[in-house]
């Protein structure tokens, strides 16, 4: 029984007898706990008395259903010719019947597709409704309604930079037309005062349509309702008003609202929610501290190892990526700036801050060795919204010159997007603050003085320098170079390169850096060395 909204289905469950076959409810509201046990469910051996499936949409694609017989709601036509597909798929069912019911409301689809629909299922009363059946004529095209991803917005989201609060851009309106919006919810338990805890795992984020979240909010006065402030590194009291789509927002356990056997129900009734277990819990690390603004989660590893030690185990990687390409993938121009990159991208970890986040990780306070990685987890800067990428960044551009070119533009891009920090727009935070009135971006004061003799391997050691910030403004400098917004905009501009295909050379290198960090745990295991094409796909 497949039916258009999580609503309906669930009062068409409620109301199915006690007794007799098996019945499983499957719709998108659950967490992704419950929604994976129940698809689970679905391809579990059936009983002597078979199962009864109460449905939404998400049966349309992906679900190896059987049925002997199907009762679905008017939809659109694509979606009705996905819903037969679940009736009988084998041929063995005999007889095998799909029973089609109207709805007055077309809810979450368009009127418009739905009576098209209604008058093809009329034509086919009492016929076939196998898939060599189902010929008609393309219907006129319908005028949709929703959010057209135009040039200009696909080129907007390539910048991937939080907005002043902290928050990622909101995609929903370029995935799923036919809804507001979706709020990812999920329950906790807390003591007053330490709300929160670690963020969340995606096993416990239930998908909500925002006004239901919103309303929810709304009867439950008294009750907490929170989201992560990025800015602050806390969780923060969230208004009704304030909710957005993409908003993580976390309940407490005793606000109900979700029920592991319904899904959400938006009734307070259904309380406590039930937690779901988290990393700690499963055996895995824990991840404390990963979100908050002094957080560097990349830089832990499974052993101490120097920047360029650990430099070189990148170029390495990156140099068995490009040789396992297929010869069909042109990198001979860009492959070079790929190692320029690979070889500077983690020289802004000599700055003083990282170094002292290194000591008091354990790190030996050695004269001459700047180090890239400690073991442990919970990584944290003294600096607020500290990013080495940027140091790293102008530390290259200071060996290049200061030069303006398209391949050295391309390596600079790339090192400063090896984290996905920051990409075109390098913005500080509201509440960086300025050192005797000097500005400061991304925890990087300008003025400050970088240590040398700084080791990058293959022969590269880079002297010391002032670290100036004149790049991050609007226009040429007192010199008359380039800003980095002019910089990557001729970049992202090029017909020879372009947002998907500076998107392909970030991914490289970045999978690159991931792979070096295996080869430093095989090596401190005494495991084998990856092997070229290891490690991944490529």
């Amino acid at each position: 029984m497949v039916c258009n909204t999580p609503e309906r289905a669930a009062a068409l469950y409620r109301a199915l007898p006690d007794v007799g076959p098996e019945r499983l409810l499957v719709h998108g509201r659950f967490r992704a706990v419950e929604r994976a046990d129940r698809f689970a469910a679905l391809n579990a051996r059936l009983g002597p008395e078979g199962r009864i499936v109460v449905s939404t949409q998400v049966v349309e694609a992906g679900v190896n259903l059987d049925a002997h017989a199907l009762w679905t709601e008017v939809a659109p036509w694509p979606s009705l010719v996905q819903r037969f597909g679940r009736c009988n798929r084998t041929g063995r069912a005999q007889p095998a019947l799909v029973h089609w019911v109207d709805v007055p409301d077309p809810a979450p689809y368009q009127p418009t597709d739905l009576e098209v629909a209604r008058q093809r299922l009329r034509d086919l009363e009492g016929g076939s409704v196998a898939p060599a059946d189902l010929h008609f004529p393309l219907a006129p095209p319908v005028p949709w309604l929703g959010s057209m991803l135009r040039r200009v917005d696909l080129l907007g989201l390539f910048d991937t930079s939080p907005d002043l609060s902290g928050n990622d851009l909101d995609v929903t309106a370029f995935i799923d037309a036919e809804t507001p919006g979706d709020v990812f919810v999920f329950w906790r338990r807390w003591d007053p005062g330490a709300p929160g805890g670690t963020q969340p795992i995606a096993e416990e984020l239930c998908p909500v349509p925002l006004a239901h979240v919103r309303q929810f909010m709304g009867r439950a006065r008294g009750q907490p309702a929170l989201r992560f402030d990025h800015l602050l590194g806390e969780w923060v009291d969230l208004r009704p008003a304030d909710l957005r789509p993409g908003h993580v927002v976390l309940l407490h356990a005793e606000s109900g609202g979700y029920s592991p056997a319904w899904g959400w129900t938006g009734d307070a009734r259904d309380a406590p929610v039930p937690e779901v277990p988290r990393p700690a819990a499963r055996g895995r690390a824990p991840v404390d501290g990963d979100d908050t603004p002094n957080s560097d989660p990349q830089s832990h590893g499974s052993t101490f190892q120097t920047i360029a030690a650990h430099t070189d185990r990148v170029a390495g990687r990156l140099a068995a990526l490009l040789a396992a390409l297929s010869p069909s993938v042109s990198l001979p121009r860009d492959a070079e700036s790929l190692r320029l990159a690979a070889r500077y991208h983690d020289a802004g970890k000599s700055h003083p801050e990282f170094q002292r986040t290194m000591q008091r990780c354990g790190a030996p306070a050695t004269p001459g060795v700047h180090w890239a990685k400690a073991p442990g987890r919970g990584m944290r800067h003294q600096r607020s919204h500290f990013r080495h990428e940027l140091v790293s960044l102008v530390q290259f551009l200071e060996a290049q010159g200061w030069r303006s070119e398209r391949d050295v533009n391309l390596a600079a891009y790339l090192v400063l997007a090896h984290h996905g920090k920051a990409r075109l727009v390098i913005r500080g935070f509201p509440d960086e603050a300025s050192h005797a009135g000097t500005r400061c971006v991304l925890g990087v004061q300008h003025g400050e003085e970088i240590p040398g003799r700084v080791d990058l391997g293959a022969g590269i050691s880079l002297p010391a320098y002032t670290l100036a910030l004149d790049l991050v403004e609007l226009g040429c400098d007192g010199e008359g170079r380039p800003s980095w917004l002019e910089r990557v905009l001729g970049l992202r501009d090029r017909a020879d390169l372009g947002p998907f295909r500076l998107a392909y050379l970030e991914a490289l290198l970045r999978a690159a850096d991931a792979r070096a960090d295996e080869v430093a745990a095989g090596e401190l295991s005494g495991a084998a060395p990856l092997e070229e094409g290891e490690g991944g796909a490529h």
